[in-house]
């Protein structure tokens, strides 16, 4: 931890301007720089959180369980986690269940209508929705747009 702790006080002091003389924890505060030992926890806990969405048939899953049992000589880092986090409610955690499309079942095809006589045109809607994840935030997004629909031949894209 003493060679990460000498990086984050010359990162601080640079970002403040202090002398080098400053001690670590001042400059961090003035640099509003979370110590490493703050960001190493909030790394393991959500390594933990995320370690618990994942459904049964993950390999992880069944690790995991393992680190619950009380080793006395050499605990891992790991194990330290466990025991420290023992009281976070973990069984309310919704498991992430993936879900893939087989190569071989159908897709939703989309169509481009082409020399289509223009008295039969009609109305249609396209709808288009997008979602990702990081850091810990969700976003969704969607489009809704209203099209003339042209009876003619159709060719998927």
């Amino acid at each position: 931890m003493a060679p990460i702790n000498r990086v984050q006080r010359v990162g601080a002091q640079a970002i403040v301007g202090t002398f080098l003389t400053v001690a670590t924890s001042i400059a961090e505060v003035e640099a509003s720089v979370s110590t490493a030992r703050e960001r190493f926890w909030k790394r393991a806990i959500k390594f933990w959180v995320d370690i618990h969405t994942l459904p049964k048939t993950n390999p992880l899953h069944r690790i995991v369980s393992r680190v619950r049992k009380s080793y006395r000589t050499a605990r891992s880092p790991f194990h330290q986690v466990a025991c420290r986090l023992k009281d976070v409610p973990l069984h309310e955690l919704e498991s992430i269940q993936p879900f893939t499309l087989k190569p071989w079942e159908k897709r939703v095809q989309a169509f481009n209508y082409e020399n289509a006589p223009k008295q039969h045109v009609e109305w249609d809607i396209r709808i288009a929705v997008s979602s990702s994840a990081r850091n810990g935030v969700v976003g969704v997004g969607g489009a809704v747009r209203g099209t003339p629909f042209i009876d003619g031949d159709a060719t998927s894209e």
